[in-house]
């Protein structure tokens, strides 16, 4: 028995066998969206061994560190926590983005559903996934919060716990300097606040530059009580 699916980014046909396992496993089936010779041409950053040991980007080899953790490990005295993400932003990547996100087309967010699947699933029991959010403007002007959409594809439950209550120029636009300077963003939900109680959490974002923005959203945690455990993205 087989289902008919089509990658998102070819269109070409897709054929999935479906067995009984797949059909009453008790974890979530999560199907590839998105065939071989297309996934090939992003970089998987666990292919590049010479990684930033705390967000793993790319560095020069015998460094172990990146100029962006170098900031921040200068300005904060210490990395309290790490940094998980998947793939590279390479010039596929920045293409897959333009399509998704800025051209809005909903329907990519399935192409690495079963990689974000992977990457968040067997951290649930233990902790709650925190997208990073978008104003209302954004939200309204795109229809859709690309990150969240990333999770809902991928199965992975999350909570609204941050909200933006400011519009501010994309990450993408600025330079290294003007990402930097970006002011805090990110206020709390009190509302959804008791739902964290003593669990940590996981800050889920689409893309890390600098780190900023994570650092702000994890900034904006701890200031109530609650700690990141690690953040995670799909591309750096």
């Amino acid at each position: 028995m087989f289902k008919k699916m089509e990658c998102e980014l070819c269109h070409l046909p897709l054929n999935y066998p479906l067995n009984w396992k797949s059909l009453f496993s008790k974890k979530p089936f999560i199907e590839n969206h998105c065939c071989e010779e297309c996934f090939r041409t992003f970089k998987m950053i666990r292919d590049n061994k010479n990684i930033c040991r705390y967000c793993m980007k790319e560095v020069r080899v015998g460094k172990n560190i990146c100029s962006d953790c170098q900031y921040w490990l200068e300005k904060e005295g210490k990395i309290e926590s790490y940094h998980r993400a998947l793939f590279s932003y390479d010039e596929a990547m920045q293409h897959y983005f333009r399509e998704y996100k800025f051209k809005g087309n909903i329907k990519l967010a399935k192409v690495f559903s079963k990689e974000i699947h992977q990457g968040l699933y067997y951290e649930l029991n233990e902790r709650i996934i925190v997208p990073i959010p978008m104003s209302q403007t954004s939200f309204l002007k795109r229809g859709f919060n690309p990150v969240e959409e990333f999770l809902v594809q991928a199965e992975i439950p999350f909570l609204k716990i941050l909200n933006k209550n400011q519009e501010t120029v994309p990450q993408s636009s600025k330079n290294r300097p003007e990402r930097l300077q970006l002011e805090q963003p990110f206020v709390i939900d009190y509302k959804l606040k008791r739902q964290v109680k003593r669990r940590k959490v996981i800050i889920v974002d689409d893309i890390y530059t600098t780190g900023q923005t994570i650092h702000l959203a994890k900034k904006c945690l701890l200031e109530n009580g609650i700690r990141t455990d690690f953040t995670f993205s799909l591309t750096r």
